[in-house]
């Protein structure tokens, strides 16, 4: 994956989740795909001693492989606006994810909806990349 135009930090609080999809995943190995309506995102300051910018991405693809044996509907996925967020790999417990990332190995992702919701999801691996996406530093109309 290239890296995109302005590096972004996905972060799982605030951001709205749309609904999932399957995805053939890598090499035939059928997996998940997030769709999220507005990804709630950090990017770096645009000048030296600025603070970083924190704003959204419409229309960000997280993809997740394997999928579930059982199937995942929407229904089963906390939709609409996140409380909270982790991904657990490699020791490390995230609450934000640095974009572009493409992580391999046993991966975790656990996802709390508003409404008390909670999606876990155990695979071997996880891609994610914001390039081409327009950054925007607030939803307001």
């Amino acid at each position: 994956m290239g890296p995109p135009s302005v590096a972004l930090s996905l972060h799982f609080a605030d951001s709205e989740l749309a609904g999932v999809q399957r995805w053939p995943g890598p090499n035939g190995v059928a997996g998940l795909q997030l769709r999220w309506s507005a990804a709630a995102v950090v990017a770096p300051a645009e000048r030296p001693g600025e603070r970083p910018r924190q704003g959204h991405v419409r229309g960000l693809l997280l993809d997740l492989w394997p999928a579930p044996a059982q199937g995942v509907s929407e229904a089963a996925l906390p939709l609409g606006a996140l409380l909270d967020g982790e991904l657990l790999w490699q020791g490390q417990r995230l609450r934000q994810l640095p974009l572009p990332a493409r992580l391999e190995g046993p991966v975790s992702l656990r996802l709390w909806g508003r409404r008390g919701e909670l999606w876990a999801w155990q695979g071997q691996g996880l891609s994610c990349d914001a390039g081409g996406l327009p950054f925007f530093e607030s939803l307001a109309c």
